[in-house]
C-alpha cells in the first residue's frame, strides 16, 4: 500500500514529499496540477543510490519530479533495496477509479479490511457511510457499505457494496511447541495453498529451516486476500517418557508360543525407538531389546506361561537422547475375555516369584475414563481353577465396562505393595445378546505377514487400540494379510489374539 507522509513547501513551489520506502513497483501515481512537483527522498543512511529515467541516472536526494521529467522511474539503493519502474504523472483532471466492479462480495472470517480501491492514491480523499475518512474500513458484520472518493482536482464518484457472506476459513497451522535437537535444525511448514507468506525472519516461502530456540511466526494471505497468523515456540528437545501413553501400554502373553509381547500406543511424533528392560533380580533391570516406536510392540522370547515378569520402557527420542526408565508393567497374563453359558468371564495367571504365588489376594477394577485413567473396583467373586492354574471372575451379561485391570496385593515376605496388571479391553461387551458359541481357529500364530482363519460367520479384526481394521464374512477358510502388530479376531462370540511379525 502506498503511504502518503506529509506535504512540504519548498519556496516558492508546492511539492508532495515522499519516502522512497513508500513507493510500490509497477504502480502509477497521479497528481493534480495544483501542485508543482513531487519530492522523493532516498534512504538517508545510503552512501550511494541511483534514480533512473529515460536511460539517465540521477544521484539527487531529494529527487524533484515535475511535469518536465514525469513518467517512468526506477530506484536502486542500499542493502539490495530497489523499486522497479513506477510512474509519476500530472493531470488537470484525474477521475478516481470506481471503487467496486460488483454489487456484492464475501468477507474474510473475523475482522475484514474493506478497501475503497486496490491501490489508494495519495491525493484522494474518502468518506464512508460509517463516517470514516480512511482509504479502508475494518468491518465485522454482513451489511451494505458506501463510499465517496474525491481526487485532488475535485472529481468524485460514489459507490456501495453489500457484504453477503464469508469466505471459507483457511488459516496457517504451526504447533504450539516445536522441538529442536541441540546443534540441529528443524523445518517449520505453514501449509500449502497461500498466495503470500511472511515469516518473522523475513522469508516469504511456505517453509523455513531454523536452528534457534525462539518463537517464530508467519502471516499468510490466501486466494481470497484474507490474512492469517500462526506462531510456534521452538524449544530444545528433552527426553520424553513413554509412560505419557498410559494406559495404552500392555504386557501380554501370546497364545501358542507363550512369548511375552510388550505393546504401546504410537501417538508421540518425537519418539524414535523404545528400549525394553526386564527385571532380573529384584529391582535389577536388564535391557532385552529395542524396537521402532511406530511398530508399536516388542516380543520377548522368554516363556511367560509359568511365571510373571516385570518390564520397564525407556523412550529414545528423534535426537538420540534416552529418557529414564518408566513405571513397571507386569505380565500377569490377564488377557482373555469370553462368554460362558451364563456369564462373561475374565481370567489371569498368578503373580509368581520363582514359581511361588507371591500375591496375598487379587481385586478386579474397571476403567471409568481412559483419558484421566480413573479406575473403580468391580464387585465380583474371584475364583481359582486348580487344574488349569488361573484365577477368574464371572460377570453378568450386559455389563457396560469395557476395560479392566487386576491388582495383585503382594505378601510382605516378597516386598509387599501392589502390582497392577496390563489392561484388558473387552471386545465382547458391546450390548451383544447371548449367542451360540462358534469355534474357529487361527494359524500360524505368530504369523509372518499373513495367516488363515477357519470358521463360519461375520469376522471382525481390531488392533490393540480397539480400532476396527477389517470386517469380513467367511465360510470355511479365509486368507488374511495385515501389517505387523497385535490384533484381536472375533467370530461369533469368541475372540482370539494373532501376532503378525
Amino acid at each position: 500500500m502506498f503511504l502518503f507522509l506529509y506535504f512540504s513547501f519548498l519556496s516558492p513551489y508546492y511539492y508532495h514529499v515522499y519516502d522512497i520506502h513508500s513507493l510500490e513497483s509497477y504502480h502509477t501515481y497521479y497528481f493534480c496540477d495544483n501542485y508543482d512537483g513531487v519530492a522523493l527522498h532516498g534512504e538517508s543512511s545510503c552512501n550511494y543510490f541511483t534514480w533512473a529515467h529515460n536511460g539517465q541516472s540521477y544521484p539527487d536526494n531529494p529527487l524533484i519530479i515535475t511535469r518536465a521529467n514525469q513518467g517512468e522511474w526506477t530506484y536502486n539503493g542500499c542493502n539490495g533495496f530497489y523499486v522497479d519502474y513506477f510512474n509519476i504523472l500530472f493531470s488537470s483532471g484525474i477521475p478516481p477509479t470506481e471503487p467496486w466492479t460488483q454489487n456484492t462480495m464475501l468477507k474474510c472470517p473475523g475482522i475484514h479490511r474493506l478497501y475503497a480501491q486496490n491501490n489508494p492514491q495519495p491525493d484522494y480523499t474518502y468518506l464512508w457511510s460509517t463516517g470514516a475518512t480512511t482509504p479502508y474500513i475494518d468491518i465485522d458484520n454482513l451489511s451494505t457499505y458506501g463510499v465517496t472518493v474525491t481526487d485532488a482536482c475535485g472529481n468524485s464518484i460514489s459507490d456501495e457494496i453489500t457484504i453477503n457472506g464469508v469466505y471459507p476459513e483457511h488459516e496457517p497451522y504451526l504447533p504450539e511447541i516445536t522441538y529442536l535437537c541441540i546443534g540441529g535444525t528443524v523445518t517449520l511448514d505453514a501449509g500449502p495453498g497461500f498466495s503470500q507468506y511472511t515469516w518473522s525472519n523475513g522469508s516469504h516461502n511456505q517453509t523455513i529451516t531454523v536452528n534457534q530456540p525462539i518463537e517464530y511466526w508467519v502471516q499468510t494471505v490466501n486466494e481470497y486476500g484474507c490474512e492469517g497468523f500462526a506462531s510456534t515456540q521452538v524449544q530444545y528437545m528433552v527426553p520424553q517418557s513413554i509412560d505419557e501413553s498410559i494406559p495404552l501400554i500392555s504386557i501380554d502373553t501370546i497364545n501358542m508360543s507363550n512369548q511375552i509381547m510388550v505393546s504401546w500406543s504410537t501417538t508421540n511424533p518425537y519418539i524414535d525407538e523404545v528400549a525394553i528392560y526386564r527385571e532380573g533380580l529384584t529391582n535389577q533391570w536388564n535391557q532385552v531389546g529395542t524396537a521402532n516406536y511406530q511398530t508399536g510392540y516388542f516380543i520377548d522370547d522368554v516363556d511367560g506361561s509359568e511365571r510373571s515378569y516385570r518390564y520397564k520402557l525407556s523412550a529414545i527420542d528423534i535426537c538420540g537422547d534416552q529418557a529414564e526408565l518408566g513405571r513397571s508393567y507386569q505380565s500377569m497374563n490377564t488377557v482373555y475375555l469370553g462368554p460362558g453359558v451364563e456369564y462373561w468371564w475374565i481370567q489371569w495367571t498368578p503373580y509368581k516369584i520363582s514359581d511361588i504365588n507371591a500375591a496375598d489376594h487379587y481385586e478386579l477394577f474397571s476403567v471409568d475414563n481412559l483419558q484421566d485413567f480413573n479406575i473403580s473396583p468391580v464387585d465380583a467373586q474371584i475364583s481359582y481353577d486348580n487344574a488349569l492354574g488361573f484365577y477368574y471372575v464371572n460377570l453378568p451379561h450386559g455389563i457396560q465396562d469395557s476395560v479392566f485391570f487386576v491388582k495383585a496385593y503382594i505378601k510382605n515376605q516378597y516386598g509387599g505393595g501392589t502390582v497392577m496388571s496390563n489392561f484388558v479391553q473387552n471386545y465382547e461387551l458391546l450390548d451383544i445378546e447371548e449367542s451360540k458359541e462358534v469355534t474357529f481357529s487361527i494359524y500360524p500364530n505368530p504369523a509372518k505377514g499373513s495367516f488363515k482363519v477357519e470358521g463360519s460367520g461375520l469376522m471382525t479384526i481390531t488392533n490393540v487400540l480397539g480400532q476396527m481394521v477389517m470386517v469380513k464374512p467367511i465360510e470355511g477358510e479365509a486368507h488374511i494379510e495385515l501389517p505387523r502388530g497385535l490384533y484381536f479376531v472375533k467370530l461369533g462370540g469368541r475372540v482370539r489374539k494373532i501376532v503378525v511379525e
